[in-house]
């Protein structure tokens, strides 16, 4: 998996995008690496970049990484833009969508720019 963030502290998001094959191993170390940034903040909004993905995670690490995020604090409560285009990657993230309802709000979209334009929306549905 590669995969790299940025923090735009201005605008209130975190953009992370990922490329290769997604493991819940690596996905955990990422987000523990930003969860140390310096610039974090459970406050910020994020966009999720899959398109050049595959997410290769079981149900169960799903769950363990929904646990995660009821329990731990420092994990972001904002809204979610997931950027998807393959079938495998819409029918993962709509799992992740249903199983972390009431943590934070989870929308997928088919390019950057449409999730980018919701989340920087006021919109709060």
């Amino acid at each position: 998996m590669e995969a790299t963030y940025v923090i735009h502290a201005e605008e209130g998001y975190v953009e992370e995008v990922f490329s290769g094959s997604v493991t819940y191993p690596e996905l955990m170390a990422f987000l523990g690496t930003i969860l140390a940034d310096p610039q974090w903040h459970n406050g910020l909004n994020g966009l999720a970049d899959f398109s050049n993905a595959i997410i290769a995670i079981d149900y169960e690490s799903m769950h363990s990484i929904v646990s995660s995020f009821e329990t731990n604090p420092n994990f972001s409560r904002g809204r979610w833009a997931f950027v998807v285009d393959a079938p495998l990657n819409f029918g993962m993230t709509r799992m992740f969508q249903s199983l972390t309802e009431g943590i934070h709000t989870v929308r997928l979209f088919p390019n950057r720019a449409a999730g980018l334009a919701w989340l920087l929306s006021d919109r709060q549905d």
